[in-house]
């Protein structure tokens, strides 16, 4: 997949009912609400709330999925050659693994700026990580469940031929549901 260029701009949303437009399109079909230019939107599809996480490679955000009527969490790479080249890899590898204990991935392309992005299930929690910061250490039985998700999911991902490279916790949901 070729990455599309950039078209900063390229988007207008209907203040009233959210819904997403082209540029170009002035008012709302629904009820003739004039739109407003958004940089928040990414591919026509996602319009950006705020940032919940960042890290060498990528950035997460919760949006909003307007035309389906759900949060979705986005993951946008930085601009760096080699986590572009591993993209497509990634997003084929990972979104054919269904699982309990693996977050599903919705969707993926480039957004208006070039750079990659995952559509993905968005957990409404903490991160193990932090969920230990705050409460220090969890009951055996809750850490031994955890444990066997995080396991599962791993040996799913393995059967796939998927190596994580990068487990901790603060890639592990307390939720007790998903990683």
């Amino acid at each position: 997949m070729t990455p599309p260029s950039p078209l900063p701009g390229a988007y207008k949303l209907c203040p009233q009912c959210r819904q997403i437009y082209p540029a170009h399109t002035n008012f709302c079909v629904r009820d003739r609400t004039p739109l407003v230019k958004d940089e928040r939107i990414i591919a026509g599809k996602y319009i950006l709330k705020h940032q919940i996480g960042a890290g060498t490679m990528s950035e997460v955000y919760v949006a909003d999925q307007p035309h389906l009527g759900r949060l979705v969490a986005i993951k946008l790479l930085r601009r760096d050659p080699a986590a572009m080249r591993r993209f497509d890899v990634e997003v084929q590898s990972v979104g054919s693994i269904k699982h309990d204990h693996i977050v599903t991935i919705y969707d993926s392309g480039y957004a208006e700026d070039g750079r990659p992005y995952l559509a993905m299930e968005y957990l409404d929690g903490e991160d193990l990580a932090t969920h230990l910061g705050k409460h220090g250490k969890m009951a055996s039985d809750r850490a031994m469940l955890l444990w066997r998700q995080a396991v599962s999911a791993m040996a799913a991902a393995h059967r796939h031929s998927v190596v994580h490279r990068d487990i901790k916790p603060a890639k592990l949901s307390s939720v007790e549901r998903c990683i």
